[in-house]
């Protein structure tokens, strides 16, 4: 339920204009165009940087970056606004390779 309220919410927030077009582009590059824009909104508003519930919610998911946090958000979203499959646990695979990438971390 913490997350189907968060994206309910950032739906309700958002003016209609915004989502279609949000909608209509591809999901890397809306993470991509968004990352300072709605996902630092996410990220500061949400204390995911201070600890909230929802940022504790994730940690315990596997996402434990705040920058994570908000791309996982936005890509839920965009998936939940396209009709297309969530698939938590392959975003979150996604992001934990990518995040070992950016700090040097090999398997």
């Amino acid at each position: 339920p913490v997350l189907v309220e968060a994206i309910k919410e950032l739906k309700e927030m958002s003016p209609e204009s915004a989502l279609a077009k949000f909608r209509t582009q591809s999901e890397e590059m809306v993470v991509k165009k968004l990352h300072f824009g709605l996902g630092r909104w996410i990220r500061y508003n949400w204390n995911f940087y201070e600890g909230s519930r929802l940022g504790e919610h994730l940690k315990g998911m596997g996402v434990s970056h705040p920058d994570d946090m908000s791309t996982f958000l936005m890509m839920l979203l965009h998936r939940e606004l396209n009709g297309t499959p969530a698939m938590e646990k392959v975003i979150i695979a996604k992001l934990s390779e990518a995040r070992k990438k950016k700090n040097g971390i090999k398997d």
